[in-house]
């Protein structure tokens, strides 16, 4: 894992100030810090972030917008439309979280099946179908199945 740079932490400031998903959790910072910085590979520990003083105090601002709210006991009014649509921003985050990391992955897959001999055909030829039609069509032309 390499080290954190100042141009690292200020990103990663910039991405605390700007969080909306609910909950703030710092395996989703980890995570989305990973896609950002460091494509793919793993993040930096929850201590390590913590540790750096500018990272922590946005961590601390940004925790608070969550809670603060809630803790008012219900006194500013709730909107339920603008509550969907939070729900539903955050869970098109957390999809677009999950496509961009298994998009991390295909390629690096990709790269290494290119780099096994016959790779590149690997990769271009069809997956085969495994449905009950082909199964029984592949069958009819060599051995029988007892």
């Amino acid at each position: 894992m390499r080290k954190m740079t100042e141009a690292d932490v200020k990103h990663i400031v910039q991405l605390l100030k700007k969080w909306k998903r609910r909950p703030l959790f710092w395996s989703h910072v980890q995570q989305q810090i990973s896609i950002d910085l460091l494509a793919g590979e793993k993040s930096w520990s929850r201590q390590s972030l913590v540790g750096n003083h500018d990272i922590n105090d946005a961590w601390t601002k940004a925790h608070a917008r969550f809670v603060a709210p809630d803790s008012a006991g219900g006194s500013r009014d709730h909107d339920p439309e603008e509550s969907e649509v939070e729900r539903l921003q955050a869970a098109f985050d957390e999809l677009k979280s999950k496509y961009d990391k298994l998009l991390v992955r295909h390629r690096q897959l990709a790269y290494n099946a290119s780099m096994l001999p016959g790779g590149t055909k690997l990769l271009l030829d069809p997956l085969p179908d495994n449905t009950p039609s082909q199964r029984r069509s592949s069958g009819s032309k060599g051995s029988k199945r007892s």
